[in-house]
């Protein structure tokens, strides 16, 4: 990954990241998102029971230190959600999730394999129900620990800070994905960013996501730890087809965070590392509502001040195209992926940015590390993903061992991605 940024005259440079090939336990994660039909005509007999759009963990999968465990659901004339309940191992659980569209709980707390049930009801009264099981594995957790223990040896090698291993937040959805869809690829088969899914599942930092993938004929669990924390190796010492991309991410002194999953099938093994610079104590995370985004907090690296924001678009329809690889015996598409376009940049009047839109903002409030912003957000350009980019000063004093004008100046400190259809 790449990531570069400019201050108030320049244009920023995306984020990218680069795939690892490599050439192989089963986490399959489905799409949490949920469609919408299109309402029925009036006056018609509702008759048509919701339908379960997808499940999480999905059915017979493995996965480790869960977030929690969701379904996703939907009716053209809505959920009635005081009838919505979930089970786990046949008890009856409190939901932490329930929205129109989507039910969670929290996830059970020992290893095995659990099932879970969900039944609702929509307005008119029709049911539905599902259950499903998975598995929670010690294995997996032990590729994790692996992985974390051969990045931060790299990390220590070069001088570097360790980085603190959090989530899951994305990373078990994006391997789960892969493994479930038989793609590699950093966009998704619909085109869309990691980061989308990042913003998606929770996260309020800047992340830069490096995946890595085996394949063999015939994988063996018990190496999977072995195989995981290698790909990890070759990610820092074996990174030239990546032009160095995962490697600059990976010894980023800037990265702090780590989120780390690993997802496996008979023959393929799909790892993500997301490293996230967490450098904001958030008063308010990021979000939008009303069409307004805002966000306020302090920054936490030592003197930094908010320096820029910039929002990116990306169209999900440029980058679904991929092909299928012989050799990986794998769907692969591009090698890289980035925010898209640089289109708009936020800033108070009267100052201006130099080839692209300003946005002024309805608040802009900079005082030292604290800060403050709101501004309305405009899908101008029309559909796609667009991220909201927040640049903060780099005053760590940490040179990147290998590329010194990496976030040299500025270091991107918030992502928020979003779809607009």
């Amino acid at each position: 990954p790449r990531r570069g940024g400019a201050g108030k005259k320049a244009a920023a440079l995306a984020l990218v990241a680069l795939i690892c090939m490599v050439g192989a336990v089963l986490v399959l994660e489905p799409d949490l998102l949920a469609g919408l039909l299109s309402p029925s005509a009036p006056n018609v007999p509702d008759t048509t029971p919701p339908t379960i759009a997808g499940v999480y963990p999905s059915n017979g999968s493995t996965s480790t230190g869960l977030s929690g465990v969701s379904v996703s659901y939907y009716d053209d004339r809505g959920v009635n959600l005081s009838t919505v309940r979930m089970s786990i191992d046949g008890s009856w659980v409190a939901l932490t999730t329930l929205t129109a569209t989507l039910a969670g709980c929290a996830a059970p707390t020992s290893y095995g394999t659990h099932t879970a049930y969900v039944y609702l009801q929509d307005t008119s009264g029709n049911p539905a129900e599902a259950s499903w099981t998975f598995t929670t594995s010690s294995l997996l957790q032990s590729a994790v620990d692996a992985m974390l223990e051969q990045l931060n040896a790299e990390r220590r090698a070069v001088g570097l800070s360790e980085v603190r291993l959090v989530g899951p937040i994305a990373s078990s959805y994006r391997t789960g994905d892969m493994a479930a869809n038989g793609y590699f690829n950093h966009y998704d088969l619909s085109g869309y960013l990691p980061t989308y899914y990042y913003t998606l599942l929770g996260g309020q930092y800047a992340m830069e996501e490096n995946i890595g993938y085996i394949y063999t004929p015939s994988l063996v669990p018990g190496k999977i730890p072995n195989y995981s924390a290698s790909l990890v190796s070759d990610m820092v010492h074996d990174d030239a087809a990546s032009a160095w991309g995962h490697r600059d991410s990976l010894l980023d002194p800037t990265n702090n965070l780590v989120d780390i999953s690993a997802s496996w099938t008979g023959s393929r093994l799909f790892v993500a590392l997301h490293m996230i610079k967490s450098w904001v104590d958030w008063a308010k995370p990021p979000t939008l509502e009303g069409g307004t985004f805002s966000c306020s907090g302090n920054l936490t690296m030592s003197g930094s001040t908010l320096d820029s924001v910039y929002i990116y678009r990306s169209v999900p329809s440029e980058h679904d195209d991929m092909t299928y690889s012989p050799i990986l015996e794998i769907l692969r598409g591009e090698g890289s992926y980035s925010m898209g376009d640089l289109i708009a940049g936020v800033i108070p009047y009267p100052y201006y940015y130099e080839g692209i839109e300003e946005i002024r903002p309805s608040e802009w409030s900079i005082d030292g590390a604290s800060f403050s912003i709101a501004f309305k957000f405009d899908a101008t350009e029309g559909p796609a993903i667009y991220t909201v980019m927040a640049y903060a000063t780099n005053t760590l004093g940490v040179a990147h061992p290998y590329d010194p004008e990496r976030c040299a100046d500025i270091v991107p400190v918030m992502e928020y991605s979003i779809l607009v259809e």
